[in-house]
């Protein structure tokens, strides 16, 4: 076996090692918030190897793109889209009357009282079909910053340099990433009534491992075709500054 060979084999066992150690750690408070910032951490380890040179950014959802088999990665989240549509000037809306339409008939669609998995939101070029072509965009913002694969590092942010939360805890037993509906409570005159129904963002605990598992087992295919010491784009030195 060569010396590569053997780095990817050290390198893989050492990923699948500390993938390990966190899923097996224990607490109580906030305990599912710290396991993910780990295993965010750890995609980033992974992405390392491949993308050197590439920003933390461009490296996170690169890696999740080409190596994790997220199917959804690459959907609009009509959720959102939703939300930003609601802020956009009155003078513009016309603009964008045919979007809003389709998000809101798409929104009427989803169940009322089960998760929503995000197969249901549409592909970029579905939207697009509404913006008018002179536009390109959506009142000054790309289309591809609403998709799933932007926002999950949205929510990487948050953990990591907030140690906050995006969305909501997991309330069903649905390990994919989905919408979790939740109704608006009025009360007037000790008379309740529904106002609204609204649908909030959840990345289970197992969805990240999932995507880990994964990842790195596709990297270490990835490493072996191309021959890559997985070593190479990390400072092995003792000298802390570059």
């Amino acid at each position: 076996m060569s010396d590569i060979k053997t780095n990817i084999k050290f390198y893989i066992d050492s990923m699948k090692s500390v993938h390990k150690s966190i899923i097996e750690i224990n607490g109580t408070s906030f305990i599912v918030n710290h396991k993910k910032t780990l295993l965010f951490s750890l995609i980033e380890t992974l992405s390392k190897t491949v993308y050197p040179g590439e920003s933390n950014k461009n490296k996170f959802i690169n890696f999740i793109s080409d190596f994790c088999m997220w199917e959804e990665y690459d959907r609009v989240s009509i959720q959102q889209l939703k939300y930003y549509m609601d802020k956009i000037d009155s003078l513009n809306i016309t603009l964008y009357s045919n979007l809003i339409t389709y998000i809101n008939e798409t929104l009427s669609e989803f169940p009322k009282s089960t998760p929503v998995p995000f197969s249901i939101d549409p592909t970029v070029e579905t939207i697009n079909s509404f913006i008018p072509s002179s536009q390109g965009n959506i009142n000054g913002k790309k289309i591809n910053l609403f998709t799933h694969g932007e926002l999950i590092w949205r929510y990487r942010n948050a953990l990591v340099h907030e140690a906050r939360s995006l969305g909501t805890t997991e309330m069903f037993k649905y390990e994919q990433p989905h919408y979790v509906p939740f109704t608006y409570i009025d009360s007037l005159d000790d008379k309740i009534s529904v106002s609204d129904k609204y649908f909030v963002i959840c990345y289970p605990l197992n969805f990240l491992n999932t995507l880990i598992d994964v990842g790195i087992d596709n990297l270490e295919k990835h490493l072996i075709l191309h021959n890559i010491n997985p070593y190479d784009t990390y400072s092995l030195e003792n000298l802390w500054v570059d």
